[in-house]
């Protein structure tokens, strides 16, 4: 009951995208292995190597729909704004670019007992679907639209 409470709630989070990738087959997206969310990984810092903490790493998700429909919305533009690009064995672009992303707070009850959290990522609340992307340039917020 206490997370059927909190779950569904509208939700801005900001911090630093520390890696990008394509999401694996998922229940949500009907076990598809084509239709696949874009996974991405926000930390709050950009002090350290994102690599380095990822127990601190919270995961926001970009689904097929909305990936469909909001065309830049693809893990080439996000690899330009990512410490690491499609995972981290793929490339190491630097630094971290500071994002905000909008969306639905979701509890992934699969990774709340898998180990995952406090390993590769904070916990196992997620921003999931995330609606609307902004990142910082210039001192000034633009929207990824």
């Amino acid at each position: 009951m206490y997370l059927t409470a909190l779950e569904a709630r509208p939700v801005t989070l900001e911090g630093f995208l520390a890696m990008e990738k394509n999401g694996g087959d998922e229940s949500v997206n009907c076990g598809s292995t084509t239709r696949l969310d874009i996974h991405m990984e926000i930390v709050g810092t950009d002090a350290t190597d994102p690599k380095t903490n990822r127990d601190a790493h919270v995961v926001t998700e970009v689904t097929p729909w909305f990936r469909e429909t909001i065309t830049p919305w693809t893990t080439s533009t996000f690899g330009q704004f990512a410490s690491y690009r499609g995972g981290y064995s793929g490339t190491n672009h630097g630094p971290p670019s500071r994002m905000r992303v909008y969306g639905w707070l979701f509890y992934d009850n699969p990774h709340a007992g898998d180990g995952s959290v406090g390993t590769w990522r904070g916990t196992a609340w997620e921003v999931h679907p995330i609606t609307r992307i902004e990142i910082l340039e210039n001192g000034t917020w633009r929207s990824i639209e």
